[in-house]
């Protein structure tokens, strides 16, 4: 009981953390996606991290207390994976299916794909 009792202080203190974005924080994500729609902030630890569409594509990005942009993970589809990430996954786990596709962009200007694969009952 009191684990769950903990659990449901720790949402509600996110939930209204959450609802107290920082001005700064809220015009940093306006700039960044000028035309979001339907958007769904959350407090992880110090940073707000903000779910949102823009271009019919579903996004989540990371900003720190002072609005400043530390990452951004787009959704994908096998579709629109770059052929050299695809040929890659596919001759490391041949008899795979991607489960799930994120490219992610960093304020380092690193790209990278956080992709999950499964095969049967094993996930890579």
């Amino acid at each position: 009981m009191k684990i769950l009792a903990f659990t449901l202080f720790i949402l509600i203190q996110t939930i209204a953390a959450a609802q107290d974005v920082p001005k700064n924080v809220e015009e940093s994500c306006s700039k960044k996606f000028p035309e979001a729609t339907d958007i769904e902030w959350s407090l992880n630890g110090s940073n707000y991290e903000v779910n949102l569409y823009q271009n019919e594509q579903s996004k989540s990005a990371k900003f720190d207390q002072t609005g400043k942009w530390l990452e951004t993970r787009t959704n994908m589809d096998e579709e629109t994976l770059p052929s050299a990430v695809l040929m890659g996954v596919n001759a490391s786990y041949p008899d795979s299916y991607f489960e799930s596709i994120e490219k992610v962009e960093n304020n380092k200007n690193e790209i990278f794909y956080d992709i999950l694969v499964s095969a049967e009952d094993d996930y890579y």
